[in-house]
């Protein structure tokens, strides 16, 4: 697969280079005192590092800054926000989870039975988060104006750009709805991913019967749309267009979902052999070059599946469009795609995020590539990987 941002391809050489100066700063004693200058010339002679850095370093904190900069809230909220995020803390350190975008999901996923909980929950970790990024700013400022651009800013800057990437999974992170077990009166977690586990182990082909099932149903397109690219129901409701760019390659422009100024991607272009497609949507490309499929609404969409889950996979969850979203992961996934381009394709813009969806065959465990997929996917926005040491005492 090749991952696309614009129009060149991603290159995470400022990533590294800052990695490095973290690595040099921590092992060397005398790293704070050296400049950017010298810490990024040591591994890239030629290369303008201190250029990238702290260009790099000035546009996160101009995000960051604007990220946090939203209204004032009451205090008797601020108090509230608190005393839910320091619980959420607590659970946090009581589990053994070494990703921080994990613990903050699994303490928010003990409220996914109450919609209310969870939303109230999440709000709390959101303020919380961008408190802690107003105190990292300020760490910085410090750093700017006694003008020491070393390594000791740019070690700060990274800690806000690691923070911030807490925080934009946070705020996008869905609740998964929990199923209710007949007898008991509270829900037990469940989530899509444990849906398609299900699904898959009594129904190895439940894709192909759920295509035989939407024949003839108003959902067919959007069906077969969800089946290649896994994308979003509210993308759906969009559009995404479907365009046969070069003789046996065809391009799905989805326009993202949960996208805010610093989180997800505005658009990504899916292309995908046309080998993949049914025949009927072949000749439509042969005859019109492009065409777009849109849902009227995702209630219906989530409706149609359903009744075809009822009908056609007896006795297991039904096949949602995130049932779909989370297969889709994991075929990338068991091909041998990176988290940069599984997240690309789903439309993150934090690499982490895509560990949330899919699944791993053979207990987790990581397989060889059985097949090359041929998708490729060019997306705006770069996506980061999130280092999955704990920020523990960057949030205390």
């Amino acid at each position: 697969m090749q991952l696309l941002v614009g129009d060149k391809q991603v290159i995470h050489r400022a990533e590294a280079a800052k990695r490095l100066l973290s690595q040099q700063a921590h092992h060397a004693a005398s790293a704070s005192e050296l400049g950017v200058d010298a810490l990024l010339s040591m591994q890239y002679p030629g290369i303008a590092g201190p250029q990238i850095a702290k260009v790099q370093a000035f546009e996160i904190i101009a995000r960051v800054r604007e990220l946090v900069a939203d209204s004032k809230i009451k205090a008797d909220s601020a108090k509230d926000y608190e005393k839910k995020a320091q619980h959420l803390l607590s659970m946090m350190d009581a589990g053994e989870m070494p990703c921080e975008v994990e613990r903050w999901i699994n303490s928010l996923d003990v409220y996914a039975g109450q919609a209310n909980s969870f939303r109230a929950c999440k709000a709390a970790a959101c303020w919380y988060l961008r408190q802690k990024l107003r105190d990292l700013l300020s760490q910085q400022d410090r750093h700017q104006r006694a003008q020491e651009f070393g390594a000791p800013w740019l070690k700060s800057v990274e800690l806000i750009a690691e923070l911030e990437e807490v925080y934009e999974a946070v705020y996008t992170y869905t609740r998964q709805v929990p199923k209710p077990i007949q007898g008991f009166s509270l829900p037990v977690g469940e989530s899509k991913k444990r849906d398609l586990k299900v699904i898959a182990k009594k129904y190895p082909n439940w894709v192909s019967l759920m295509r035989e099932g939407a024949a003839g149903t108003k959902y067919v397109d959007a069906q077969r749309i969800l089946e290649l690219i896994g994308c979003r129901p509210e993308e759906l409701e969009q559009g995404v267009t479907v365009t046969r760019s070069e003789p046996q390659t065809v391009t799905f422009k989805v326009h993202g979902a949960k996208v805010t100024k610093a989180a997800g991607q505005p658009w990504r272009k899916i292309s995908v052999p046309i080998s993949l497609l049914a025949d009927d949507w072949t000749n439509r490309l042969h005859d019109q070059r492009s065409f777009t499929v849109k849902i009227d609404s995702k209630d219906g969409l989530r409706k149609s599946l359903q009744r075809i889950s009822k009908r056609v996979l007896k006795g297991v969850p039904f096949a949602t469009a995130y049932v779909y979203r989370h297969a889709f992961a994991t075929m990338l996934r068991d091909s041998g795609h990176t988290v940069e381009e599984i997240g690309a394709c789903m439309g993150h813009s934090v690499a982490e995020t895509q560990r949330l969806y899919g699944f791993r065959k053979g207990g987790g465990r990581k397989v060889k590539p059985m097949q090359v997929s041929g998708y490729s996917v060019e997306v705006p926005r770069e996506v980061r990987p999130l280092k999955k040491n704990k920020l523990r005492s960057v949030l205390a």
